[in-house]
Parts: structure tokens; sequence; C-alpha cells
């Protein structure tokens, strides 16, 4: 018969195997907020390069100020004062909660 220290090895042993697999099969799940972020984000960004590419001279109050991309959308983050375009900033408050700024 096992004794308790086998016992609590072998369901030591059970459970790390259990949490391997856990984290080995972990799909985060979609985000359709932060999917047409991120497809509205490479829009902009292929805007201005292909306005740039025509020789067109794009004001610099008019890109966004972490990507340089186009802003379809200005908003104005209160925290820092500063401006970005709605894809950009949804962009990256879906992924961190703070001003990129003021982080």
């Amino acid at each position: 018969a096992m004794g308790l220290v086998e016992r609590e090895l072998v369901a030591a042993a059970e459970r790390a195997s259990w949490e391997e697999t856990e984290v080995a099969t972990f799909r985060p799940r979609p985000n359709p907020d932060l999917e047409a972020a991120e497809a509205a984000y490479a829009a902009r960004g292929r805007e201005h390069e292909e306005l740039t590419r025509r020789g067109v001279a794009v004001p610099d109050d008019m890109l966004d100020q972490v990507t340089w991309g186009l802003m379809a959308a200005p908003v104005l983050l209160p925290s820092s004062n500063r401006t970005l375009d709605r894809a950009s900033a949804l962009r990256h408050l879906l992924r961190v909660a703070s001003d990129p700024f003021t982080r």
C-alpha cells in the first residue's frame, strides 16, 4: 500500500502535468475591439505611406504622435494633452490601461 508521502507525490505530479497541459493549450479569446483597432491602425499607416510616396506633404499636426500615421479620428488624451488617432489610442488602451506618454 502507498503511504501518505507517496500519495502526495503522485497527486503533486498529476497537478503539475495538468497545469502544463492547461498552459500549453491556452488560446486567448478573440477581442473584436482590438482586432478592429489593429485593422484601422494598419490602414492609417498605409494611407500615410501612399501620400508620402506621391510627394504629398502631410502636416505633423495631422499625424498620430505614436505611429506617425495619418489621423482619421483625432482624440485628445487628457492626462498628457497629446493627440492620437482613435485607432491608435484604442489599440494601446486595450492592451495597457494607461496614457502612452505618461506611463
